[in-house]
């Protein structure tokens, strides 16, 4: 069950991890410890930590961490990016979920974490085979048979 990173490089490696990977591996292998995953502009920034260009970065995490990567987008989903944010809630987030159903067939919109939009917000993707999907087409269930 991976989420798309909802802090910059920078977020991560100061306000969460604080500390700087030694390496392009140590990074990877340390977030693998974490729900995450990588968006492209993660991929960006990590090209100026590590002094490599972002698509070798990619084809290294592609090849030796593909866990770590994200596709097949199928819902909307609006998570806070503030970390503070989501220490608060931790693993317990789907306790503080905020959403709404456009309509029965269409894919939802999920909006993380009851901030009320104090926290900036941003598109993250999630893979149609996760168990996080799967989570989300329970809790949509569940609302459609209420």
């Amino acid at each position: 069950m991976r989420i798309i990173l909802p802090f910059t490089i920078n977020e991560l490696f100061k306000e969460v991890w604080h500390v700087y990977p030694n390496s392009l591996i140590d990074f990877c292998a340390k977030i693998m410890l974490e729900p995450y995953a990588l968006s492209k502009s993660h991929f960006d920034e990590l090209e100026i930590y590590f002094k490599q260009p972002a698509s070798e970065i990619y084809a290294f995490v592609v090849t030796c961490f593909p866990d770590l990567l994200i596709s097949d987008i199928n819902y909307d989903i609006v998570m806070c990016r503030g970390w503070n944010c989501y220490l608060k809630y931790g693993k317990n987030f789907l306790n503080e979920v905020n959403y709404q159903f456009r309509n029965e067939s269409e894919k939802p919109i999920i909006k993380f974490h009851k901030c009320n939009g104090k926290c900036h917000t941003d598109q993250i993707e999630l893979n149609i085979n996760s168990a996080f999907y799967k989570i989300l087409n329970n809790i949509k269930e569940k609302i459609i048979k209420k």
